[in-house]
């Protein structure tokens, strides 16, 4: 039997938050949560997800989008995921979709602040929202 003990760090929200069309792509990067925690130099897990709602502007046109869905710590990208579709038009209505990434850290000892961004760019849609998102980071002491 181990005497280890985990840590658990998360946020957590489900507020709405928009998330501006980086159309045409200039790299626009929306924070959607930030978690500032200690560290004792061993390994961090991390995941995170966030519910992407965009707002089908027209049926008849076709849909397209790439979704970044990115990972920091200090100011630092530890790592992106990418989503991208090219839908025909009028098969569809909104369009959901929930980016998420798993990721081992192994930071320095001390207090870092994690942060996840999201950057989206969409053509003929008409907005695009988050909904439930959550960071949760296990540490292993």
């Amino acid at each position: 039997m181990s005497n280890n003990k985990i840590d658990l760090f998360f946020v957590q929200d489900s507020n709405l938050i928009s998330i501006p069309n980086d159309n045409p792509q200039t790299g626009l990067q929306t924070t959607i949560l930030s978690l500032p925690i200690s560290t004792t130099g061993q390994p961090i897990k991390l995941d995170s997800m966030c519910s992407v709602q965009m707002i089908v502007d027209n049926l008849s046109d076709p849909v397209s989008y790439a979704i970044r869905y990115f990972l920091f710590r200090d100011n630092i990208q530890l790592v992106q995921t990418l989503e991208v579709a090219n839908l025909a038009a009028g098969v569809f209505g909104d369009i959901w979709v929930t980016p998420n990434f798993t990721w081992i850290d192994i930071p320095t000892k001390g207090t870092h602040t994690y942060e996840v961004k999201i950057e989206v760019t969409a053509y003929n849609i008409n907005g695009i929202v988050g909904f439930s998102r959550v960071l949760n980071a296990i540490q292993l002491v």
